[in-house]
Formats: C-alpha cells, sequence, structure tokens
C-alpha cells in the first residue's frame, strides 16, 4: 500500500492543500492565457471546458506521473467522473469568474 494512505489527518490536510495549491496555479495559468487572448473571456463556458480537460489530461499523464504516483487507469464511471469534475467543477468556474473579474476591472479602469 502507498504510504500516503497511512498517513492520517496530517496526510489528508496536505494532501487538500496541495491540491488547493495546483489548482490555484492552474486558475492563473488560465487568466494569464486570457489576458493574451482575450477571446477565451467571451464565452467562458465553452473555454472553460475546454480548459478543464486541457488539465485534466496533463495533470493525468505529465504531473501525476511526475510525483511517481501510481496511475489507475480510467474506467468509465472514472473518466466521466474526471470530466465532470475538471470541466464544471473547475474550468468553467474559473473561466466565469475571469471574465467576471476582467469585466468588473474594464468597469472600474476604462
Amino acid at each position: 500500500m502507498h504510504a500516503a494512505l497511512h498517513a492520517g489527518l496530517p496526510g489528508i490536510l496536505l494532501g487538500q492543500a496541495g491540491h488547493v495549491a495546483v489548482s490555484l496555479v492552474w486558475g492563473f495559468v488560465f487568466v494569464a492565457l486570457a489576458r493574451r487572448l482575450p477571446e477565451l473571456l467571451d464565452r467562458p463556458v465553452l473555454w472553460g471546458a475546454l480548459y478543464g480537460i486541457v488539465v485534466m489530461l496533463v495533470m493525468h499523464y505529465v504531473v501525476v506521473p511526475l510525483g511517481h504516483a501510481p496511475r489507475i487507469p480510467y474506467t468509465l464511471p472514472g473518466l466521466v467522473n474526471n470530466l465532470v469534475a475538471h470541466t464544471l467543477c473547475f474550468g468553467v468556474p474559473v473561466a466565469l469568474v475571469a471574465a467576471r473579474l476582467t469585466n468588473a476591472a474594464v468597469r472600474l479602469y476604462p
């Protein structure tokens, strides 16, 4: 068994903190992309969902293997769960917040 499974509450908290930190980095990456490509904010639901899929693929096939974590093959329910989580619970909200904040900044600083 993997040592992280036996780390208890400290391991859980560390894992959650790491997940939040990685999510913030991906959010900042989207905002940086949107500053260079403002059309991403014209259709935030579409581009956010696509961005969520890109994040999911990069995390699963690049970041997780670099961390030496065992890669678990996708099952159909696991794939659907990851797609929903990364698109509807991450990519779309990030894009909507970026679009909202950008529009608010434009109104404040014309």
